[in-house]
Order: structure tokens, then C-alpha cells, then sequence
């Protein structure tokens, strides 16, 4: 879900556009909605590290110049091949090793999502697993919890954030319920929107729930990440 549609709009239009309420949503309507969006969880393909540089020396380019350069020590041009050997070899390890660090990223994103949470589901203040948040249900924050998803705030009381996790500023930052005057798609304009991955510093607060898993900003991230291919240097 895009955060910033949010931004401009008052929390009653919010709640018409999620079909939700102060009363939060129904368990029924929980499920029906994770049928459609999934657990709000972000999935990690772990991959041997084998596997990633077997995947790396199954390149063409890499049966390409490794035959060119047989091909030149069997002419007698030994310089070039081992100019040729040595520049397959190092495409192959840069590629591995930037797989493997976007790898090691992606594990490191997850820290940031919490395994349970209080909502209001049905009027009742209840306790459920973070994979199992659905858009439109309202979640309560204080001091010390790590943000679930992506919230539009409802009510904050002297709400602070750390938001280093997903802009590398380690200044507080103040969040309100207020309606900015336009649209937004930058985080840091973005002070009614609580994202995924952030934690609480100080203050109390209520969230509705706007995208949760691969739908939120730390998501985005987290597909970037994996999706990170380098071109060859051929």
C-alpha cells in the first residue's frame, strides 16, 4: 500500500477507506483481509552459501571468457590469459559477495518486526501475533515497542519515534494524528504516518493499520535488497 494517500486525509476518510472503525475490525474480516494481503510478515529466501556461488559460476559469461581464456593459454598467449582468468574470477566473487551481504540485509530488516501486538479488534483490547495484523486494524504504541507495520496515527500523546532504521537519522522524531496540507511520499514529511521497523521512544499513540509486510516502506526495502543484481563487468 502506498503510505502517502494517507497523509492529506482526515481519520474519518481513513477509516471509510479501510471499511474500518474505532471499534476496529472484526476477526472474520481479519482473515478475509490476510487472504489478500498475506501475514504481515517479510519472507526470507535463505540460500546456502553454496548455492549462491554455484548460481554465480553458471553465468554464460562466465563459460564464455573461462573458455577464452583456455583458448589463449593453448595458443601460447599466457598474459592474456591470465588477465582474462583473473577478471572472470573477480566478476564472480563481486557478484557472490554482494548477494551475500543483500542476503545478510534482508536478516537483518526482520529484527525490526515485532511478534505480538495490541489491538482493538471488536471493540476488545487483545493481544495477537504480528503476522496476523491486517490493514485497517487499529494497534496501540508506547514507550519501547518496535513499530509492526505501517500505521496512519488515530491519537498520540508526546509521540517520539526513532526512524534510524529506515533513514539513518538518529534525532527523535515527533508524530501527530494531524491532516497535512498536501501529499507527501517522503518519510521525513510524513509525521502522521508511523512506519514498520521504527520503535517508540517515549509517548503513547494509536495506529491504523495501512500496509503490513511486503506492503510497507521497510518491505520496499527489503525487495530492493533482495533484488539487487550487479551487472557484468562484459
Amino acid at each position: 500500500m502506498n503510505f502517502s494517500q494517507y497523509t492529506n486525509k482526515e481519520i474519518s476518510d481513513v477509516f471509510e477507506l479501510l471499511k474500518t472503525s474505532k471499534l476496529g475490525i472484526s476477526h472474520q474480516e481479519a482473515e478475509k483481509r490476510l487472504r489478500v494481503f498475506g501475514f504481515n510478515e517479510l519472507k526470507e529466501k535463505r540460500m546456502r552459501v553454496a548455492a549462491i556461488l554455484i548460481r554465480h559460476l553458471k553465468s554464460p559469461f562466465f563459460y564464455l571468457l573461462f573458455a577464452a581464456a583456455i583458448v589463449a593459454f593453448w595458443v601460447g598467449e599466457k598474459v592474456d590469459g591470465y588477465v582474462i582468468l583473473t577478471s572472470v574470477l573477480l566478476n564472480v566473487l563481486l557478484g557472490f559477495f554482494q548477494e551475500f551481504r543483500s542476503e545478510r540485509a534482508i536478516s537483518s530488516l526482520k529484527k525490526y518486526m515485532l511478534s505480538f501486538v495490541r489491538v482493538i479488534r471488536e471493540g476488545k483490547d487483545i493481544i495477537i501475533d504480528k503476522k496476523l495484523l491486517a490493514p485497517g486494524d487499529l494497534v496501540l504504541l508506547e514507550a519501547g515497542n518496535v513499530i509492526p507495520a505501517d500505521l496512519r496515527a488515530v491519537e498520540t500523546q508526546d509521540f517520539l519515534v526513532d526512524e534510524s532504521a529506515l533513514t539513518g537519522e538518529s534525532a527523535p522524531v515527533f508524530k501527530n494524528s494531524g491532516v497535512l496540507s498536501k501529499e507527501t511520499k517522503e518519510i521525513f514529511e510524513a509525521s502522521n504516518i508511523i512506519f514498520a521497523g521504527t520503535s517508540v521512544i517515549s509517548g503513547k499513540a494509536q495506529g491504523i493499520v495501512i500496509g503490513t509486510g511486503k506492503h510497507t516502506v521497510l518491505g520496499e526495502i527489503a525487495k530492493m535488497v533482495s533484488g539487487v543484481s550487479r551487472e557484468s563487468l562484459y
